[in-house]
C-alpha cells in the first residue's frame, strides 16, 4: 500500500498510475482527506462495428488518375 501527500505524489504522479495499474493500493492524501488512486477497467470489450465506408482496392494500390479536365478515372487506364 502507497501513501503519499499531495506535494510527494505530484512529484512521482506517473510511478504512483504505475503502481496503481499494477493492482497496488495507492492513497494520497490532502488536507486531511484520504483519496484512493486506482484503475477502471472496462467491464467488457467494445463491440466490433461495420466499416463507415470501402475503399476500391484499386484506389488502395494507387491506380488511379486523374486526366487533364480533372476527372478521376480508377483502374491502369
Amino acid at each position: 500500500m502507497l501513501r503519499h501527500t499531495a506535494t510527494t505524489a505530484r512529484k512521482h504522479f506517473s510511478d504512483l498510475l504505475d503502481a496503481a495499474e499494477a493492482g497496488e493500493a495507492v492513497f494520497v492524501e490532502r488536507r486531511g482527506r484520504t483519496f484512493k488512486l486506482e484503475l477502471i477497467r472496462p467491464d467488457a470489450p467494445a463491440p466490433a462495428r461495420e466499416p463507415l465506408f470501402t475503399v476500391d482496392e484499386s484506389l488502395l494500390e494507387g491506380q488511379w488518375n486523374f486526366d487533364a479536365e480533372g476527372n478521376f478515372t480508377l483502374g491502369s487506364s
